[in-house]
């Protein structure tokens, strides 16, 4: 909170001493982000990180140990700072949250963007297909249900098995040119 205040940084912090405090803070309003300490009076932070649901956390710690570190990420954490005596970890603090904050909204950003592709894959009456290397079918929209079957009887089989196929050339072309009318 010092440090928010004295480089007037453009946040605005709530400080809370327990678990239970901050289990409170996180049910009565949304977070950008939540700065977690490794060790409070009524549990570590491991007891809080996965409440913190789609909020990133950051934990900050006197404790070190790689073990503490990788079961933080593990659990979701998006940093992990060590705590050093001369307080130079809080220098860091800034560029670490907004580092935290872009990668959220990078996040975010992508989340809506495959929302965007799957609503018109899903929605465009052309049957829109993927196979792996060995030509089975790993992704088909809903566009095949025209032709009878469900996209769940189709994932894993080979394309062979429903299109008449001379060569690699007949399916280039119906992977890459419109066939039948608009």
């Amino acid at each position: 909170d010092e440090l928010v205040r004295n480089q007037s940084l453009p946040y605005r912090m709530t400080a809370v001493q327990t678990l239970d405090s901050a289990r409170q803070k996180l049910k009565e309003s949304s977070w950008d982000l939540v700065l977690l300490d490794y060790q409070l009076p009524d549990g570590t932070c491991f007891d809080l990180l996965s409440e913190t649901k789609n909020t990133p956390a950051i934990i900050i710690s006197g404790v070190g140990s790689e073990i503490a570190v990788v079961q933080a990420m593990r659990m979701g954490a998006y940093d992990y700072i060590i705590k050093v005596p001369d307080g130079r970890h809080l220098t860091l603090l800034p560029s670490i949250i907004e580092n935290v904050l872009k990668r959220k909204q990078a996040e975010t950003d992508l989340a809506r963007s495959e929302q965007r592709y799957k609503t018109i894959v899903e929605t465009v009456p052309d049957i829109i297909f993927q196979l792996d290397i060995d030509k089975n079918i790993v992704f088909v929209n809903s566009a095949v249900r025209a032709l009878g079957y469900e996209p769940s009887e189709l994932i894993g089989r080979p394309i062979e098995e429903f299109v008449c196929l001379k060569d690699e050339k007949d399916l280039l072309q119906l992977a890459t040119k419109r066939i039948g009318e608009r």
